[in-house]
């Protein structure tokens, strides 16, 4: 299977408005999905969750809770991306138990992670951290897509509220982004953005334009 370079992929991917058939195949959304596990998290917790959606009515559904975007209700997989900010409750001993067995960490050490580890999220905003390591996870996925030959569109206009109602989630899963794969309807694609690096990137300190 031929895989376009990756720096191919971010230059020239473009987030097209409209979608039509086929849908990627069985294996081909394997490899997608696989590739969002790879993506770096904290302490191994893992708290990306995605339902993927190819359901043409359920599509229609979260077409409207987007907006009325018609990339949800015309791209033939829609991968829904959502997390529980306290979920690391729930796994963390497992976690750590399964690192002190992989790396021989003594007992009398494993107390002392675990309160460092708590230490940690309690301290951090759980929202901001659940965001940015879905986003991780769901870029890998975007990327993998593209790089197999496959369009994709970033969802980030909806009501989360409507989503979860469709989906049937929990109340206390977050919706973060939706991703919306399958073909361009047309070769006519957005415009790129071709923003100055010096307008975004810094040299050393803030004010200071990069000068590469």
């Amino acid at each position: 299977m031929h895989l376009k370079p990756l720096h191919r992929v971010l230059v020239e991917r473009r987030a097209p408005r409209h979608f039509s058939d086929p849908p990627p195949p069985d294996g081909v959304l394997q490899m997608i999905l696989h590739a969002g596990l790879q993506a770096h998290n904290d302490y191994r917790v893992k708290p990306a969750r995605f339902i993927v959606v190819r359901d043409s009515r359920k599509r229609a559904r979260l077409r409207r809770a987007a907006m009325n975007q018609p990339c949800v209700g015309e791209a033939p997989v829609v991968l829904v991306a959502f997390g529980h900010p306290e979920q690391w409750r729930e796994v963390l001993d497992d976690t750590l138990h399964d690192d002190a067995e992989h790396t021989n960490l003594n007992s009398r050490r494993l107390e002392p992670q675990r309160q460092r580890v708590t230490e940690y999220f309690e301290r951090t905003p759980l929202r901001v951290w659940l965001h940015r390591h879905v986003m991780m996870s769901f870029t890998c996925m975007m990327l993998t897509a593209e790089a197999l030959g496959w369009d994709t569109s970033l969802v980030e206009r909806f009501d989360p509220a409507a989503v979860a109602a469709v989906l049937g989630l929990p109340a206390d899963a977050e919706v973060v982004a939706m991703l919306a794969i399958g073909r361009a309807a047309s070769a006519e694609m957005p415009a790129y953005d071709t923003t100055s690096l010096a307008n975004l990137v810094y040299n050393e300190r803030y004010g200071e334009p990069w000068q590469g």
